[in-house]
């Protein structure tokens, strides 16, 4: 019995274990903190960039310069929906705009339209080019 015992080892006493640094820690959460503070003004600066402000004056000239005289239909309903956005208020020029408005309804509301007299193109150009500069 006692051959026993001596093959018994002893509970060894509690070992000190070094107090938890919490440096690691802090520095982990920092950089975590900073990689999401980018994802963020990253994200923020895209949605930005996709919702600016709607300028119709801008959009109206745009579309005006940017006119196909081939295709006659869809020159008239360009000029009809985005003239009078730029007239506004000039008297002389809105009664010009109707007058012409008057005249090309033969290229409207048909399925086949004849391509634009070289008479009513000089006049949609002229009255386009005194609003857009």
């Amino acid at each position: 019995m006692m051959d026993e015992l001596s093959k018994l080892r002893d509970i060894k006493p509690p070992v000190e274990i070094d107090e938890f640094s919490w440096i690691p820690l802090i520095v982990a959460i920092i950089i975590l903190i900073f990689i999401l503070a980018i994802f963020f003004w990253i994200k923020h600066k895209k949605t930005k960039k996709t919702f600016r402000r709607y300028d119709p004056i801008k959009e109206a000239k745009e579309k005006l310069k940017s006119i196909d005289f081939l295709d006659s239909k869809s020159t008239v309903y360009t000029f009809d929906e985005y003239l009078p956005i730029l007239i506004k208020e000039d008297k002389e020029a809105l009664k010009e705009f109707e007058e012409l408005q008057k005249e090309l309804q033969k290229y409207k509301y048909k399925k086949d339209v004849p391509p634009i007299s070289e008479d009513d193109k000089e006049k949609i150009k002229r009255l386009i080019d005194r609003f857009v500069r």
